[in-house]
């Protein structure tokens, strides 16, 4: 495990009792790249604590299957929270599905680089009506930071990259809100995360 990965992670289980997600928190700006779906209902938007912003993420994903099986690829984003003067991560996270498991944690490289941008891959509906026998919704994100390279995600590959949609200037993300399907049955197709909004709050 990456040293910075591993570090957050003893950090996070340190201070989990004394650091909470919030409900709201003041913000900028909405990020919400395009999406090829719409099933499901959105989730609780779930917010950084003040004066703290993500600093990564970690995709919940279900690998591919293949042609004989139901595939949802993407159920999840989680965002680690950092603040610049106090220690602690806080991990947030809105709705996800029930499908696959958590990925690769990814960091934004160098001290107080955090989360500013985002492009999203997801699969366009198929039928108007009703659904194909096999959609899959949301695949993959990309995050951008505001020091370092672009961040790819290890999601799946189906579908489409939407543009990149990048917080304003002096803003950085702070929370996210996600679009699930809920399970559907054994008898038809389930695409779990179909869309996501993260939410830019000021950064300074």
């Amino acid at each position: 495990m990456h040293t910075k990965v591993l570090f957050l992670f003893i950090v996070n289980n340190a201070f989990a009792s004394t650091l909470q997600s919030l409900s709201y928190r003041p913000h900028e700006y909405e990020l919400r790249p395009s999406a090829g779906s719409s099933w499901g209902s959105w989730g609780d938007s779930e917010f950084c604590p003040e004066n703290s912003w993500a600093a990564g993420f970690q995709l919940m994903n279900e690998p591919s299957c293949g042609d004989a099986c139901d595939d949802t690829s993407l159920n999840g984003v989680k965002l680690f929270c950092v603040s610049k003067t106090s220690p602690g991560v806080v991990e947030v996270t809105s709705k996800k599905g029930g499908f696959g498991g958590w990925m690769g944690v990814h960091m934004c490289d160098g001290v107080d680089s955090f989360i500013t941008g985002i492009q999203f891959k997801s699969e366009r509906e198929t039928k108007v009506a009703s659904k194909h026998l096999d959609e899959t919704a949301g695949n993959n994100v990309n995050m951008a930071c505001s020091h370092g390279p672009i961040m790819p995600g290890d999601g799946n590959e189906f579908g489409d990259w939407s543009n990149f949609e990048i917080c304003p200037e002096n803003t950085a993300v702070c929370g996210l809100r996600t679009m699930v399907e809920e399970p559907q049955g054994i008898f038809t197709d389930d695409t779990s995360l179909n869309q996501i909004i993260l939410y830019c709050c000021d950064y300074f």
